[in-house]
């Protein structure tokens, strides 16, 4: 088996919230960082420093006259949640401080060791600190500016996509000319997706519905182009039922992924806390967490498809397809739905190279690495889960109609009680 490939990699994504944008790797030499990514960082700061004082304010509170409005929330267990919540206030001051740096270019000099850089850093960042971390008022109009600024800038750059013939599909399939390489760049730096897909079949759904996401022409959003399915089915002479049958099927592979990336969110972060409270950085995943652990298959998926999307090409898999469609086709308790869509790395019987892959990832990776490889596979994650969310939700737009009765049903169903 070829050795994969752990180096840490510049994230793919900058994120605070609900704000995610994927880094422009245009031009890796360029010194300056792009004002999208500089107004996320600076939104993480100032979040950083709000969660601080919510922090600080219970540990006071704990020991004062607020005490007692403390255990009227939280019972006997009071001095157990402020000890949790005192635990974190350390991380989020690094946190801080990590994204003030990232947001001016800062980090990508420390390595060089510049004294003046760094002295300059240190200054900067103190004002800044001085300036919102205990405003509230301050830091929330700052806040409120900077996400405007990131939306207007987000929705600019959408529409010249448009206009200049740059969104990754067009109506002349223009797409199917992309390599997969390609599919996943453009997925990944278009805006109202921005995420990895997990299969082959995905990155076709996702490419084909970006034409018809925030487009006038087609008022239900991605229910147009199901509805073509729809149409196109009647045409070839397969008849209604057919049509009906189509789009469900496509319903439920979007129930598919909206549940997969729930799922694998929920992995990733339940790792995430197991490496925070690992104090060594050198030793390995498996080393400390232990062989098996339900976020090494989604980790190691998010290094592979990393390094297809900037690299081209996966070093951990031999020939193997990183992006291999598998189909689950044992009974559901849907009686609809004919088979599950998964990807070969958290499939619930992965092929042997790909079982071996994800071996492979909590051997090499270590724990220092990992804090950053799984900060950024959980935002790949996030933004996919509310791609599918979006898209399940966008089902209500067809009203009445009565060909969609099958795709809302299936939707609602796959959204009750959903929370990520």
């Amino acid at each position: 088996m070829v050795k994969p490939v752990v180096d840490v990699q510049p994230e793919l994504f900058v994120a605070s919230g609900d704000l995610i944008q994927a880094r422009d790797f245009s031009n890796e030499e360029a010194v300056a960082v792009p004002v999208i990514e500089r107004d996320i960082h600076l939104i993480g700061v100032a979040s950083a420093f709000a969660k601080m004082n919510i922090i600080e304010g219970m540990v006071k509170a704990s020991h004062g006259p607020g005490r007692k409005t403390l255990e009227e929330r939280y019972g006997k267990g009071v001095d157990s949640v402020v000890l949790r919540a005192q635990s974190k206030h350390g991380a989020l001051l690094g946190a801080a401080r990590e994204e003030f740096d990232l947001a001016f270019g800062y980090a990508l000099v420390e390595a060089a060791g510049d004294k003046a850089v760094l002295r300059k850093s240190a200054s900067s960042y103190s004002d800044f600190s001085h300036q919102f971390k205990k405003d509230k008022d301050a830091r929330d109009t700052f806040i409120g500016r900077m996400r405007d600024n990131v939306r207007l800038l987000q929705d600019a750059e959408t529409a010249k996509n448009r206009q200049e013939g740059l969104r990754p599909h067009s109506a002349n399939n223009e797409d199917q000319k992309l390599s997969s390489r390609q599919r996943l760049e453009a997925i990944l730096q278009d805006p109202r997706a921005g995420f990895l897909p997990a299969t082959n079949r995905e990155k076709t759904t996702v490419i084909s519905f970006l034409d018809y996401l925030d487009n006038p022409q087609f008022p239900m959003g991605a229910n147009n182009q199901l509805f073509e399915v729809h149409r196109r089915r009647s045409k070839e002479g397969m008849g209604e039922i057919h049509g009906v049958e189509a789009m469900r099927s496509i319903a439920y592979e979007l129930t598919d992924y909206l549940h997969n990336s729930a799922e694998q969110l929920q992995a990733l972060r339940d790792l995430r806390a197991l490496v925070a409270d690992c104090p060594n950085p050198a030793v390995t995943l498996a080393e400390e967490i232990g062989q098996k652990h339900a976020g090494y298959a989604p980790l190691a998926r998010f290094l592979d498809l990393t390094e297809l999307a900037t690299k081209g090409q996966v070093t951990g898999l031999g020939l193997m397809d990183p992006l291999l469609t598998v189909e689950d086709r044992r009974p559901h308790d849907e009686p609809h739905k004919n088979k599950t869509v998964e990807d070969s790395y958290t499939a619930k019987a992965p092929e042997p190279q790909y079982k071996e892959r994800v071996e492979a990832v909590a051997v090499e990776v270590t724990i220092g690495s990992a804090r950053g490889l799984l900060q950024a596979a959980i935002t790949d994650q996030q933004k996919r889960f509310e791609f599918m969310r979006a898209r399940l939700e966008e089902t209500e737009l067809t009203g009445k109609k009565r060909q969609f009765t099958e795709v809302r049903r299936v939707a609602r169903q796959a959204l009750k009680g959903l929370d990520v």
